[in-house]
């Protein structure tokens, strides 16, 4: 005798598997995100505060980040380093939640500090782990997440 096994159309199914797949997506982002904001802010030096701070996060636009953020001379910590990371995580969140996942073309990571130029080539008065006294976030960024 002969067996059988049917599967009726569920009208249903195509769309639970797109939001499946844009959820998975999303959280593929975030993380990758939170991974480059953590590794930004853990490179990044402390020396005031201003540079740790001044990154963000930005989508789909052209428009300036967080901008400048105040210096305090030789008063940097670990609670800067900690905030900066904080605003990136709020960027990641903001972007998410304003965005389609579908309509997410570019997430751009910057740093407005003034000397963020500086940090990143080094310069003579400087003390920093790479050549030349520098501090390449940008750099181990590119080569870490290309």
């Amino acid at each position: 005798m002969a067996k059988q096994f049917s599967v009726k159309y569920d009208p249903n199914f195509s769309k639970r598997v797109e939001d499946k797949l844009e959820k998975m997506a999303e959280e593929k982002i975030e993380n990758l995100l939170l991974n480059m904001a953590s590794d930004a802010t853990r490179w990044s030096p402390i020396y005031s505060g201003a540079y740790v701070q001044s990154f963000s996060f930005q989508s789909n636009t052209s428009s300036r980040g967080r901008g400048r953020q105040s210096r305090k001379e030789g008063g940097g910590s670990e609670a800067d380093r900690q905030k900066g990371f904080n605003n990136l995580v709020g960027d990641v969140s903001k972007i998410l939640n304003s965005t389609s996942i579908v309509d997410l073309r570019t997430v751009t990571l910057r740093n407005d500090a003034p000397h963020a130029q500086l940090v990143e080539r080094g310069a003579q008065n400087m003390k920093g782990p790479g050549p030349n006294n520098s501090w390449p976030v940008f750099a181990k960024l590119r080569d870490k997440y290309r």
